[in-house]
C-alpha cells in the first residue's frame, strides 16, 4: 500500500490565534490585508486575474445550509450579533522542505485562511501538498505525520510554527509562555485530510485508520509495532462515516480524514465539483466544530482567572446561543458529518461538564452573596427598629464632653468612623469588586 498512487489530496492543518474585539480588530484586519490576504465575503470565481462572486455556489449554499451557519462560515455576515466576525484567504505557491526523520519532504503551501471571531478564540488553516509529480500514499502519510507537529523543522528556517507565524500570521506568536492560546492549543495542530487514490477495493477501513491516526501504513491491519489492539481499533472506528461505497471518513480528536476513490474531481459540464465540496464546504464544517471545541477550552481556562464567574457564565451562555447550532443543513450528509465530528471531538461531554462546573461555582457565589445581603438587611432592620435616635445623640454628646474634643475634631472623627464602617460593609459584600477597583485606581 505504500506505493499506491494518490490522484488528489487535500491536507490542511488548523491552529489557534488570539482573541479580538472592537479595540484591535481594525489594526488586525489591516495587517492581514497588507500581507496579501483578501476578505472572504462569499464564494468566488477567478477569470483572467479578476475575482467575482460565484453566484452558482452562493445559490447552492443558500439552498443547502441554514442561515445561522452559512452567514458564519460562507457568506457576508449581516447579523447584528456576529457582524464583526471576519474571514480572510490568501492563495499562494510557496515551496519549502520539511524534515521527516533523516530526509526532507518537498512540499508546496497553496493557501492560508484566517477566521476571526469577535471576543472568541480565532483560527487559521494552512493547505499543503507533496511537491512531486507522482505522489504515493506513503508520501502523503509521511507528510501528514510531520505537518501537524508544532516543532517540525523547516529547511533554512526554524520550527514549523515559527515559519507559519512569520510568513502567514503577521508574526502573531503561536507558542510561548506569554501566548494565552498556547495554554489550550494542545500538543499539535489539528489535521484535516481528504485523499483520492486508485481503486483499492474493500475493506478500506484499515488504511483509513492508518491515515487518520498517521500511523505507519499496515498498522490498522495488524502489522508492525504500532498495530492497535482490537478493542482500541473498534473503539475508534465507531465514529466512522460510511455513506457511499467509494469513500469512508473518520472523525477523531486530533483530526478528520476521508479516504476513497473518485472522491476529488470536478466536471464543469455536469456542474459538479467534488474537490471544492471537501476543500471548501465540508472543511468549514470541521473548522466550525473545532471553533466550538477550542472555545470551551478557553472558558474552562477563564474560570481560573475570572473575578466575576456569574458574568463569565452569562457570557458563555450567550456564546452558546450564537454558535452552538444543532443542525446546519437541509440535507442529510452535512448534518451527519457535523454530528460525527462533534462526537469525535467529544464536544457534548465537555460542554456538559463545563456547564455543571461553572453553574455550581457561580451558584455557590450567589448563595454566599445572598447570605451576606440577608445579614446586612437584618442589621439595617435592627437599626431601623430603634424607637428613637435621641439616646445615641445624647451618648455621642456626652462622649465629646468627656474627651474634651472641639466640634471640628469630633465631627471629623465621626465622619471617618462612618466611612470606615461603610467601606467595611462594601468589602464584606463585594470583596472582589472593591479590590479590583483599588488596583485600577493604583495603576492609573
Amino acid at each position: 500500500m505504500q506505493h499506491l498512487k494518490v490522484n488528489q489530496s487535500i491536507l490542511k492543518i488548523i491552529g489557534l490565534i488570539g482573541e479580538y474585539d472592537k479595540k484591535n480588530i481594525k489594526s488586525t484586519i489591516q495587517g492581514f490585508l497588507s500581507s496579501g490576504y483578501r476578505e472572504d465575503c462569499y464564494p468566488i470565481e477567478k477569470n483572467e486575474n479578476q475575482i467575482n462572486e460565484d453566484k452558482k455556489t452562493t445559490k447552492f449554499i443558500k439552498d443547502f445550509y441554514y442561515p445561522d451557519f452559512r452567514r458564519l462560515m460562507f457568506l457576508k455576515d449581516e447579523s447584528k450579533i456576529t457582524q464583526i466576525n471576519h474571514r480572510f484567504v490568501k492563495d499562494c505557491s510557496i515551496k519549502i522542505s520539511i524534515a521527516y526523520r533523516d530526509w526532507p519532504i518537498p512540499i508546496e503551501i497553496i493557501q492560508s485562511e484566517v477566521f476571526l471571531f469577535h471576543e472568541q478564540v480565532s483560527l487559521f488553516s494552512i493547505s499543503v501538498k507533496v511537491d512531486k509529480e507522482e505522489v504515493t500514499l506513503g508520501d502523503v502519510n509521511n507528510l501528514m505525520s510531520v505537518i501537524r507537529n508544532f516543532d517540525t523543522t523547516v529547511k533554512g528556517e526554524s520550527a514549523w510554527h515559527e515559519f507559519i507565524s512569520k510568513h502567514f500570521l503577521c508574526n502573531l506568536p503561536l507558542r510561548g509562555d506569554h501566548v494565552k492560546v498556547d495554554e489550550y492549543s494542545g500538543s499539535k495542530f489539528k489535521l484535516y485530510s481528504a485523499i483520492d487514490c486508485d481503486p483499492l477495493g474493500n475493506p478500506k477501513s484499515n488504511l483509513l485508520f492508518d491515515l487518520a491516526t498517521t500511523s505507519p501504513l499496515g498498522s490498522g491491519s495488524g502489522k508492525g509495532n504500532f498495530a492497535p489492539s482490537e478493542d482500541y481499533y473498534n473503539h475508534l472506528m465507531q465514529n466512522k462515516v460510511s455513506i457511499f461505497n467509494n469513500w469512508e471518513a473518520l472523525c477523531l480528536n486530533d483530526g478528520f480524514c476521508c479516504f476513497g476513490t473518485d472522491l476529488l474531481w470536478s466536471d464543469q459540464e455536469l456542474n459538479k465539483n467534488k474537490y471544492a465540496t471537501w476543500d471548501y464546504t465540508y472543511f468549514r464544517i470541521y473548522l466550525f466544530r473545532l471553533f466550538l471545541k477550542y472555545n470551551i477550552y478557553k472558558y474552562n481556562q477563564d474560570i481560573q482567572d475570572s473575578d466575576n464567574l456569574v458574568k463569565l457564565r452569562d457570557k458563555f451562555e450567550n456564546f452558546l446561543q450564537t454558535y452552538n447550532i444543532s443542525h446546519i443543513s437541509y440535507n442529510f450528509l452535512p448534518n451527519e458529518l457535523y454530528h460525527k465530528i462533534g462526537i469525535g471531538l467529544d464536544i457534548e461531554a465537555e460542554l456538559t461538564t463545563f456547564r455543571e462546573r461553572i453553574n455550581n461555582i457561580s451558584q455557590k457565589i450567589e448563595e454566599e452573596q445572598q447570605a451576606k445581603t440577608n445579614l446586612l438587611l437584618q442589621v439595617v432592620a435592627g437599626l431601623s427598629g430603634l424607637s428613637s435616635l435621641s439616646p445615641i445623640i445624647d451618648f455621642l454628646t456626652h462622649l465629646q464632653s468627656m474627651l474634651g474634643w472641639t466640634n471640628i475634631v469630633f465631627y471629623a472623627t465621626l465622619t471617618f468612623t462612618v466611612l470606615l464602617l461603610l467601606v467595611s460593609v462594601i468589602y464584606f459584600l463585594y470583596p472582589e469588586k472593591l479590590i479590583k477597583w483599588l488596583r485600577f485606581k493604583k495603576t492609573k
